[in-house]
């Protein structure tokens, strides 16, 4: 894939997200998130079921989030908070989680990474260095799985997401559809810049005295070129993956919830607001419907909280009992219905607290996936890596959950392991000229141990940077089949130099054997968007040099779930 072709890709992309972002998508018009999304659920007047949506729209006792956040000026205990949660706490804990992928593909000449992850992030990474290879190169890797949009849109508002059991929803975006689409990810990573800059000249004028004008032209290939594709299908998950409302006690939220209802039964003051925005609605156009929010829903708050009447242009309610209920019952009513909707959104708040905590569990769970990388590399024929990346944490978190407590993942486990098997084989036969040499390419396995540090329990420098994570890594390489390096002849390789060779060679071959590989790596940034790995790494060999050799990998990772509106803000 050339540099052009992949601009074009991301071009389609984001026009295809434009066509989604009408005015009724992205703008807020300036209504509340939760409420403009039961107003977005009406259909048009000619609809069958536009009587009955209405009449749900204006029943505070089926919707209490559109009227709390009315009623609180913004509170953030919205349909929507409620319906993306779910994805907000999943996003978090994978930012703290050390099972994610982020960078380019063990084997590129820019990694950070000795050994896979089994999961991989909307992300886009650049890194510097080489931990097998024999020549260090800067890649950039942009990756996402299939889920990455719909979650986008779901957490937007923009499409409902099956999430609460709080929220009845219709046509909705199911989690369940998320999790399987989360199970595919793809990505790429491209070269950015050449190991080295070599370049031939002749001479193109007569010697002036002690100086002579030349002409000088690159060799070798220095635009930025395709490294690696890769996939990872996730073969089993465990419990990593969204917890089923139906785990989650919602006793106390739904009775608390059922308990609305009484307070408005025969409130004569809610009578008149209901009918009021019902007719209303009825006569108007779907572009006026956000007039009609703006003019008369949004007095629910004075009606049912402060006494006061709707507006006199409000056509009569017929069906308003003449008895006039006097103004201590009224006062009454609005107690007891304010105490009702606090009740509610306690209950809510420890029922999402708990589904939180569920989802730090998952994110501790046991993941085994396949890897696929199709490899690229310059002057070498291209290869197929085949892996299993599986990864397990430790201890799990506590299964207890308190009110309000953040869905940040704060709790997530302590120590990771992950482990990797494989093997990489050529996509052509080598020639039968090459000693030794075979389909087989090599095979592969891996450890990386990784511990999160919490900064809020180190004093000094280390408590002030953030939270971070260590890692000890063993990488063992077996080489089944010698590497090979295609040649031009007289033109040298990037970054080597080739001296007795044959004019008419066109592949080399280096001595194979087994590459063992140790890492010490540390990552600024754990949970938050931008994260910073450095790491430090000894090799006995790599697949062309035959001497032990060390060096030092970089790179800079931002997940981009952060733009799409899913991430935090951190």
């Amino acid at each position: 894939m050339s540099v052009n072709k992949l601009l074009m890709f991301l071009g389609i992309l984001v026009a295809i997200l434009a066509s989604l972002c009408d005015a009724k998508i992205c703008v807020a018009q300036g209504i509340p998130s939760g409420c403009k999304y039961i107003l977005d659920l009406i259909p048009p007047p000619a609809d069958p079921n536009f009587k009955d949506q209405v009449g749900s729209f204006t029943d505070i006792a089926a919707h209490p989030e559109c009227f709390w956040e009315l009623a609180s000026n913004g509170a953030p205990l919205t349909a929507e908070a409620l319906q993306s949660a779910a994805v907000q706490s999943a996003l978090a804990a994978q930012k703290r989680v050390n099972t994610t992928q982020t960078g380019s593909p063990t084997g590129s000449g820019g990694t950070t990474s000795a050994t896979s992850k089994p999961v991989t992030p909307l992300s886009l990474a650049t890194e510097y260095g080489g931990i097998t290879s024999s020549t260090n190169a800067q890649t950039i890797t942009l990756q996402a799985p299939l889920d990455g949009i719909p979650r986008a849109l779901a957490t937007h508002g923009i499409v409902p997401y099956c999430s609460s059991p709080l929220v009845s929803i219709a046509n909705c975006v199911h989690r369940r559809a998320l999790d399987d689409l989360n199970r595919i990810a793809v990505g790429a990573a491209m070269n950015t810049a050449a190991p080295s800059t070599k370049s031939s000249g002749a001479a193109t004028g007569s010697a002036q005295g002690t100086t002579q004008p030349v002409s000088l032209t690159s060799l070798g290939n220095q635009s930025p070129s395709l490294a690696s594709v890769f996939t990872k299908i996730t073969i089993l998950k465990g419990q990593a993956k969204l917890p089923d409302p139906a785990t989650v006690n919602a006793a106390p939220a739904m009775a608390a919830l059922a308990a609305l209802k009484p307070y408005l039964d025969g409130n004569q003051d809610y009578d008149d607001w209901r009918f009021c925005v019902l007719e209303k609605l009825k006569t108007a156009s779907l572009e006026d419907r956000v007039s009609v929010f703006k003019k008369y829903y949004v007095q629910a708050v004075s009606v049912l909280l402060q006494g006061a009447s709707v507006s006199n242009d409000c056509p009569v309610n017929p069906s308003r009992n003449a008895v006039t209920v006097d103004q201590a019952t009224r006062i009454n009513q609005r107690k007891n219905f304010y105490s009702a909707v606090e009740s509610y959104v306690a209950a809510a708040e420890l029922l999402q607290a708990n589904f939180d905590n569920q989802v730090n569990l998952a994110a501790a769970s046991p993941v085994l996936s396949f890897e696929y990388d199709l490899n690229t590399p310059t002057s070498q024929p291209t290869n197929s890596t085949f892996k299993l990346v599986g990864s397990v944490g430790w201890p799990k978190p506590a299964t207890t959950a308190k009110v309000n407590s953040s869905s940040s993942g704060a709790s997530t486990t302590p120590w990771t392991l992950t482990y990797n098997f494989g093997a990489s084989i050529y996509n052509a036969t080598p020639a039968s000229t090459i000693p030794g040499a075979s389909v087989l390419r090599d095979i592969q396995c891996g450890a990386e141990l990784d511990r999160n540090i919490n900064s809020s329990k180190w004093p000094g420098l280390l408590g002030k940077i953030g939270d971070t994570t260590a890692s000890l890594t063993y990488y063992l390489q077996y080489q089944s089949s010698p590497s090979i390096l295609n040649v031009t002849p007289g033109s040298p390789l990037p970054g080597i130099t080739i001296t007795g060779l044959s004019p008419s060679a066109k592949q080399v071959f280096a001595s194979k054997g087994t590459i063992n590989v140790a890492q010490f790596k540390y990552a600024f940034g754990k949970g938050t968007n931008a994260k910073f790995p450095i790491a430090v790494t000894y090799s006995n060999r790599t697949e062309l040099i035959t001497h032990p050799t060390w060096g030092v990998q970089f790179g800079v990772t931002y997940d981009l779930s952060a733009l799409m509106g899913t991430g935090s803000s951190k």
